[in-house]
């Protein structure tokens, strides 16, 4: 695993602005739900989704003005049900720059003895190979998940779906080659408006989205104390929200999940105010991180768990 250590310092986005325009993508993309979103580190503006319970295992990639540019093979994987993918660091079975990390991890009627992350390394290739990262909730246990995220030293994070409730279940050092399956860490228990159906984090680490069905919630800094402050994101008004990723540009696009009588849009949130902030544990994975909450104001919303 690609250890980073990390000292930011710098503008992190606190509030987000009215969503813009949307952008439906063109001719030529596949009638699938876009349930997961992530963004590309290699090239600015370019986006990785893919399709959901038992579809193919391929990735679809799209630009932000909605180009779809490939669909590509994700070979020696199966779509049990992909419900995420997040840009992330490689473990050390992949030798790349930057992977994706496909989160196959719904379970609607909570029936999976164990769930899988596959990795592939971020390319515009029609075929690219995926290692497996098999996971087990604790005491064997099944959960039924739509969200992940990996923090830049590569720690993987899933958040469970649940009506008024969500649990955060880490690993900090996945191991991605199909062995048996790594056992995850409880790490806490949040209580939101809504079912959490999508996550990501900021390529500096120094901030955390979880999004819902209508809304989204922020926190801002080492985001390892979920029960701190978060501010509420408008994404806009989308039929059955599903995605959300972190552009480069620190802007949040997501995508809502309907086929059939809605074509496949992407919307982009503007960052609308910053702060500074000093973080020497963003992104960090170990017990000991901290959490260092921004003045953010009428925006801030205070729970507790």
């Amino acid at each position: 695993m690609l250890i980073i250590g990390l000292a930011f310092a710098g503008e992190v986005c606190t509030t987000y602005g009215a969503p813009e325009e949307t952008v439906q993508v063109n001719s030529g993309f596949p009638n699938i739900q876009a349930s997961g979103l992530a963004a590309a580190r290699l090239e600015d503006d370019l986006y990785y989704t893919h399709d959901d319970n038992k579809g193919d295992a391929a990735l679809y990639v799209v630009r932000g003005d909605g180009t779809f540019v490939i669909e590509q093979t994700v070979t020696g994987a199966t779509n049990e049900d992909w419900e995420d993918i997040a840009s992330g660091p490689c473990p050390a079975s992949v030798d790349a720059e930057h992977c994706l990390w496909i989160a196959d991890i719904g379970d609607n009627d909570q029936i999976r003895t164990s769930v899988d992350a596959w990795v592939v390394r971020e390319s515009t290739a029609a075929e690219e190979p995926a290692v497996r990262c098999p996971l087990l909730y604790p005491e064997g246990r099944s959960h039924d998940a739509e969200a992940m995220f990996i923090t830049p030293d590569g720690t993987l994070r899933i958040v469970t779906k649940d009506n008024d409730h969500a649990k955060v279940f880490r690993l900090s050092d996945p191991q991605c080659d199909g062995g048996e399956p790594q056992l995850l860490t409880e790490e806490a228990e949040i209580f939101l408006e809504e079912p959490v159906t999508g996550a990501a984090m900021s390529p500096d680490g120094a901030s955390v989205v979880l999004r819902g069905l209508t809304k989204a919630w922020l926190w801002t800094g080492c985001a390892l104390k979920w029960n701190g402050d978060y501010v509420d994101v408008d994404l806009g008004v989308q039929p059955q929200g599903e995605a959300v990723a972190y552009a480069n540009d620190g802007s949040l696009v997501s995508t809502s999940e309907i086929i059939d009588t809605e074509p496949v849009r992407l919307w982009r949130t503007p960052c609308a105010e910053t702060a500074p902030l000093e973080c020497a544990d963003c992104g960090c994975g170990g017990e000991a991180a901290f959490l260092l909450l921004l003045p953010i104001g009428a925006w801030t919303r205070r729970r507790r768990g």
